[in-house]
């Protein structure tokens, strides 16, 4: 389904990132991967594909120096960038009455700023493609809010808004812009580390689980298969939407 095209995800260390780069080079594209850690972004590019199909990357998304690099990366190893996931993000739980506001401008800088700044740094690159794809990774909490994470469920509405935007703004240049907006992925390290220092979310998350008509929890491959619709030739006319990939749990 991507065979020929080449993509950047962000935060592909792990969970729905890696999934994501696995499904794609599975389909045939080339993917650079990145991580805050550079031993790990090495581990799963190495995991993943040789060095002809998947290429590493890492830094932190915020770094202008890192998107460059992400770009020109993709375009000097594989000649083209036509898909961009714009994957990476962080949680800092807190309510809104009592969080401090340093949490909230550094969410906000990793989960909407960067993603678009990187999608800047990949236009020129994005329009010279045929089939151009932007992904961005919301949430279901985008749309339903969560009392103890208020700055990231407020990143992740504001991510969608820039979706919405970019979808029309960028529509121009044959350019989709899409959302998808998964429910809880319990295997993913973000909610690992979320439920390690909270225990007492894991019954919560248990009732997610047991609330699908499908009866079981949501794995990162099945957000990794919508991203691939999304990236394919099936999606040619899907822009600006919100992709709520939830298991019907709510």
């Amino acid at each position: 389904m991507l065979e020929g095209r080449a993509a950047i995800v962000t935060g592909s260390g792990g969970g729905l990132g890696k999934a994501i780069a696995e499904r794609f080079l599975r389909q045939g594209a080339r993917v650079v991967v990145n991580d805050l850690s550079p031993a790990q972004t090495e581990k799963v590019a190495a995991e993943l594909s040789g060095p002809d199909r998947c290429a590493a990357v890492a830094g932190d998304i915020t770094d202008p120096a890192t998107m460059r690099a992400l770009v020109s990366t993709c375009v000097e190893r594989f000649g083209q960038l036509d898909i961009l996931v714009n994957n990476a993000a962080i949680l800092l739980p807190g309510l809104v009455k009592t969080q401090e506001v340093v949490a909230w401008r550094k969410t906000f800088e990793v989960n909407v700023v960067a993603p678009l700044l990187l999608a800047q740094t990949a236009l020129p690159a994005l329009k010279r493609s045929p089939a151009a794809r932007i992904i961005n990774i919301s949430g279901e909490i985008a749309l339903t809010g969560m009392m103890f994470q208020s700055a990231y469920g407020a990143s992740k509405s504001s991510v969608n808004a820039m979706t919405k935007s970019m979808s029309r703004a960028l529509g121009k240049y044959g350019i989709t812009v899409n959302s998808i907006c998964p429910g809880i992925v319990t295997e993913t390290n973000m909610v690992q580390e979320f439920v390690n220092d909270r225990p007492e979310y894991l019954a919560a998350f248990e009732m997610y689980r047991n609330n699908s008509p499908l009866g079981r929890g949501m794995r990162a491959t099945d957000i990794a298969d919508v991203a691939l619709m999304l990236a394919s030739d099936q999606a040619g006319f899907v822009t600006g939407q919100f992709i709520r990939a939830n298991g019907g749990a709510c």
